[in-house]
């Protein structure tokens, strides 16, 4: 009895009747693939470049510094009397500016949105913090003025000071509805 390797079984020949039908699965996975990868891609580049902020939501979408990666001058000191870091994003902390010996830094709470801190450079001043998730978000403290968290679009009022697109400070005053 001889075999005859080269000739095809009768399942192999049903597959080779119909040319392209085992292709259609790899086809599928490799379009999915694809338009997976460009979606990604997208959003990489558009974080890189500031245009998407993909893990940034309600008023910290807004603010364009906080989707930038931390500086080491965007650190907040470690000797805040009374401050607690676990209620801050790691690493979500940006220093907007100084005015008149107060620092004032932006960051993440844990819970969503943004927060304003007033960090005075003398002991004897206390800081303040206000925290939320829309704009404006306002904080004042009796010695070092007031500022507001404010979106970009907002015009500079008479006697104010802007730092960055987002923040509005008046030195001179607790009142927060310029």
């Amino acid at each position: 009895m001889s075999v005859d390797l080269d000739r095809p079984t009768a399942a192999a020949a049903r597959l080779e009747a119909r040319p392209g039908s085992r292709r259609w699965p790899t086809i599928f996975v490799g379009l999915v693939a694809g338009v997976t990868l460009g979606v990604l891609g997208t959003i990489a580049v558009g974080a890189l470049t500031g245009a998407v902020s993909p893990n940034l939501s309600g008023a910290a979408a807004e603010i364009p510094v906080l989707a930038q990666p931390q500086q080491q001058a965007d650190a907040l000191p470690t000797n805040i009397p009374g401050f607690d870091r676990a209620f801050i994003v790691a690493g979500s902390s940006r220093l907007v500016g100084q005015v008149d010996g107060v620092t004032y830094y932006l960051s993440r709470p844990t819970g969503g949105g943004v927060c304003l801190l007033i960090l005075p450079a003398a002991p004897s001043i206390r800081w303040a913090q206000s925290c939320g998730d829309h704009l404006p978000i306002g904080v004042a403290t009796a010695d070092a003025g007031s500022a507001r968290v404010v979106s970009s679009e907002t015009p500079t009022p008479q006697g104010a000071i802007r730092l960055g697109l987002n923040v509005l400070v008046d030195p001179t005053s607790t009142m927060l509805n310029h």
